[in-house]
């Protein structure tokens, strides 16, 4: 019987959503109150404490964090349909730590990341208008490819 000697800080391998390595962080679980939510995407919370929703629009005082792969979740993508949370599903949200997330226009080391309030899509940049500040992007990503999300949002 042979037996693991050594271990890696990271992940083999980046998806949007994936907890990036063993560095603290804090997940909670809310139930999907509506829809279907992909993993990476940010949520806001929902008509009661322990739901949440994609995109409702409201300020980003109700934002909660990213829908995060979970091992309580099947992440096999069947038929070629998108990995997500269905309705009703219990997510897993990380509020606090390193998560790998979509850019949606790219970004470079050090650049601030902030939530669409609207849609929950994820980018580089200052934010504007409808926008969120969430966190800071850790590695470079061009436009709809991956990148490293150190994601500190204040709860309080």
């Amino acid at each position: 019987m042979s037996v693991q000697l050594s271990y890696s800080k990271e992940t083999a391998n980046a998806l949007a959503g994936l907890v990036s390595d063993i560095s603290p962080y804090d997940i909670e679980s809310f139930t999907n109150e509506t829809g279907v939510i992909a993993f990476g995407l940010g949520v806001q919370f929902g008509s009661s404490a322990n739901e949440a929703v994609l995109g409702s629009g409201a300020s980003g005082a109700n934002f909660i964090g990213i829908a995060t792969r979970y091992t309580a979740k099947e992440n096999t993508v069947v038929g070629g349909e998108e990995e997500q949370y269905n309705e009703k599903d219990i997510m897993a949200v990380i509020r606090k730590g390193n998560v790998w997330v979509t850019l949606a226009a790219g970004g470079a080391p050090g650049d601030p990341v902030h939530v669409v309030d609207a849609t929950g899509v994820i980018d580089a940049g200052a934010p504007g208008a409808g926008q969120t500040l969430i966190g800071s992007l850790q590695t470079t990503a061009a436009a709809g490819a991956l990148g490293l999300l150190r994601l500190d949002f204040d709860h309080a």
